[in-house]
């Protein structure tokens, strides 16, 4: 077994770290003894949504404290007490719908505690405001001894789609159980709306129940959380059809009286569905007429995804001349108009809500900025992807246009995203680190808060630069192994196993880079020599170094860690890693264990190459192609080779602002990762990557006396623009992976810098070649 070091620091040292950041951010608190026999005191017992507010107090405690406070609805005299009311009893300033104060004073010799709302589910969210800054351990909670904390949500919606369907990686496998947990969990971090996907077929899923049956369930809990509930409902079919649009309607019609809870439904104009909105408005309307008869206070929301400008105008257009009853406002999402346009076109009585896909991490609405391909074609489209930093970027660029979102999501993959985005649209400025250590405090064990939060940082940064380069994944590793350590009950917390399962995976895949990089070179070394032993003996020398990789694996040791975290999240929260063993709808829907094992290096391309060059006729024909394999990468003195989106192999690409400025990345194109064969093809690896419209590819001080060409592989390869002429190729191909050349124009090479530049043809390499 081959497996890079990853001890940078000694245990103890470490250790000693941890201590050391264990550092409280307030004077004085409450004696740890003091709260062993605190009441929670519900104001008004009549209050369905306070009653339920004091029963998660309760029952949260006592699954971290074991400390069991019983609740009372009267008015006694208590020591220690926590009092929740609803209708701002307390008299409050500054308390706005769902907001709440929060007090802590020292009163004969105990503690009143005291959670006011104007509403019931302000109530909720002070509740998940005591729980999140608890510093708790068995049989003691201890809370600052003084505190006067009001605070209101910065935007009225703020919410989750978790659709019970098939294709999620794991919302399929749950139960009505681990569904009100979850809805609970998020509502304890200001979450007030839930999304479902109730008309999706069960297919070949793991479903325990039925749609049908879950829908109801799903706004139940919502109800008895007093959150709003939503469903998404796409018409994916022909409109003009008159009797699949009846079938439709007697569909919802269906659905709408059998939902007990319903506020918000939200009808896709596209991804999927097709239909002009000539079609789509009547059909809205005729729901309407149905929904209210149950649900009088809900509304329809509908996105204008893949519509076309005149679609797009005839939406507003509509909006302005019938203002309709039945429109809650308009939805963003991939393919919409921009957002400053929507908010511009939208009449102010409409509200605009995101759609913001934090699910994914590439082929999406928000890709990974310049992902290590290696990562990208592992961990790929759906993967545990912990963001803080640039997904709160995302949401305050996008916010101050909208009335908040409700975000799509595939799994519990994206958890740490969903809460971030949940408390950024509480208060778009609170502190990102002050949101990971409340998970932290929340979720684990709140002497380990401060910790988390750094580790989470450290999970976002391995995503920062060249995979091989970073030598900080190891220790990033290494300080999630040693909080395992610390914590080793924690192994039981699915949340935990996310994060340890994405830090041992991380890891796993730098190490497979470095070493099976390694035996390519020495593959290339071997090839060199074909003249001296023969090509036939050099290919066969080969094969049997790129075969170490599978004989004598690299880091074995964490990909049997990385499997038993999948078999425990399969087991625990039905998260489905594998289509095989973990029952995947797909391989692009999470299946990250199936990728596992996919080479690091170009094993299966060379292999195929040696395949094709033992039937050459000649021995002078072998080597001459063995030699053009070996200088791939390598075209000799004065000419460069760029490995376009490859972070440390394409030095001469121009690349635009960082995310801070340009959080969409529109100034600063991102590589595209194809997936050809769902991920499993024998191409070369730098032909799974691409770039179109870039900035610039820039070549400075050239030989100004020389001539040049300009070479390249990729798809849809046209014109490419050299010092601003378009040129055309003087040897084409449109095979994959077929060299492509141009010649340089004289005057550019005089110039002693060459700048290339092209449209949309995805170009997956760049040489240029002196010659």
């Amino acid at each position: 077994m081959k497996t890079i070091s990853r001890l940078f620091f000694s245990w103890q040292m470490q250790v000693l770290v941890l201590l050391l950041m264990q550092i409280s951010t307030y004077a004085s608190y409450i004696d740890k003894s003091s709260m062993k026999d605190a009441v929670i005191v519900v104001r008004n017992k009549n209050n369905k949504a306070e009653i339920v507010a004091a029963q998660v107090l309760n029952e949260e405690v006592e699954k971290r404290t074991g400390l069991k406070w019983i609740i009372d609805t009267k008015q006694r005299s208590y020591k220690n007490a926590i009092f929740l009311s609803s209708g701002n009893r307390f008299k409050s300033n500054g308390l706005n719908p769902e907001g709440y104060n929060l007090k802590i004073n020292k009163e004969d010799g105990g503690y009143r505690i005291s959670v006011s709302a104007m509403d019931a589910r302000g109530v909720l969210f002070g509740v998940g405001k005591f729980l999140r800054m608890m510093d708790w351990s068995i049989g003691e909670v201890q809370l600052p001894e003084q505190m006067d904390y009001t605070t209101s949500p910065q935007y009225p919606i703020r919410g989750h789609q978790i659709g019970y369907r098939a294709t999620a990686n794991s919302y399929d496998a749950w139960t009505p159980e681990i569904y009100e947990q979850y809805i609970r969990d998020l509502a304890m971090f200001g979450t007030n709306s839930i999304e479902n996907i109730p008309l999706h077929a069960g297919g070949e899923s793991l479903m325990k129940v039925t749609p049908e049956k879950m829908n109801i369930i799903i706004s139940q809990i919502c109800d008895k959380y007093d959150l709003d509930y939503w469903i998404w409902v796409p018409a994916g079919f022909d409109l003009a059809d008159t009797e699949k649009r009846t079938e439709a309607i007697l569909k919802q019609k269906k659905l709408f009286d059998e939902t007990p809870r319903l506020d918000g439904v939200f009808l896709p104009g596209g991804d999927p569905g097709s239909n002009h909105p000539k079609l789509i408005m009547p059909y809205l309307t005729e729901l309407y007429k149905y929904l209210i008869v149950k649900h009088p206070k809900a509304k329809l929301w509908l996105s204008l995804q893949d519509f076309d400008q005149e679609k797009i105008d005839y939406v507003f257009e509509y909006i302005d001349t019938n203002m309709p009853e039945w429109l809650g406002g308009l939805v963003l999402g991939p393919a919409t108009p921009p957002i400053a346009e929507m908010r511009k076109r939208l009449p102010a009585k409409y509200r605009l809500r995101d759609y913001p896909d934090i699910t994914h991490s590439c082929r999406s609405q928000y890709d990974v900025g310049w992902w290590d391909s290696a990562l990208a074609r592992t961990l790929g489209r759906e993967c545990p992807n912990p963001q803080p930093l640039y997904y709160s970027t995302i949401h305050n660029w996008s916010a101050p246009y909208t009335d908040g979102f409700i975000s799509y999501s595939d799994g519990m993959h994206d958890d740490l995203n969903k809460v971030l985005w949940s408390a950024k649209a509480w208060n778009q400025k609170a502190d990102i680190r002050g949101i990971l250590k409340d998970y932290g405090r929340y979720f684990f064990r709140a002497d380990l808060a401060e910790s988390v939060a750094d580790g989470i940082f450290a999970l976002e940064d391995n995503w920062v630069g060249p995979l091989a380069q970073k030598g900080s994944v190891e220790t990033t590793l290494r300080f999630w192994e040693s909080l395992n350590q610390m914590a080793p009950e924690l192994e039981a917390n699915w949340r935990w196993q996310l994060f340890m399962l994405r830090a041992r995976y991380d890891a796993y895949i730098r190490n497979r880079v470095i070493y099976e990089r390694g035996l390519e070179e020495q593959v290339n070394q071997v090839l060199g020599k074909a003249s001296e032993t023969s090509a036939d003996e050099a290919m066969k020398k080969s094969e049997e170094i790129l075969n170490l990789a599978i004989t004598e694996p690299a880091a074995s040791d964490l990909k049997a860690e990385i499997e038993k975290s999948a078999q425990f999240l399969y087991d625990s929260m039905g998260y489905q890693t594998s289509v095989k063993k973990y029952h995947a709808i797909g391989l692009n829907r999470g299946a990250i264990i199936d990728y596992l094992d996919l080479p690091m290096n170009n094993r299966l391309w060379l292999v195929d190459e040696f395949a094709r060059i033992s039937k050459l006729p000649s021995e002078e024909e072998k080597i001459e192609r063995l030699e053009m394999i070996r200088n791939w990468e390598n075209p000799g003195e004065g000419s460069f080779y760029d490995d376009l989106g490859t972070l440390d192999r394409s030095n001469h690409v121009v690349r635009g602002e960082g995310l801070d400025t340009d959080p969409l990345m529109e100034r600063n194109p991102n590589p595209g990762y194809w997936y050809w064969d769902e991920g499993f093809n024998r191409l070369r690896l730098s032909w799974l990557v691409s770039m179109d419209k870039p900035i610039a590819a820039v070549y400075d001080n050239i030989d100004s006396s020389a001539e040049y060409d300009v070479w390249v592989t990729g798809y849809r390869v046209a014109q490419i623009q050299v010092n601003g002429t378009w040129v055309d190729p003087f040897v084409f191909s449109d095979k994959k992976g077929a060299v492509v050349k141009y010649h340089v124009p004289a005057e550019a090479v005089r110039s002693g810098k060459i700048t290339l530049n092209w449209g949309d043809p995805e170009l997956t390499e760049l040489w240029l070649i002196k010659k």
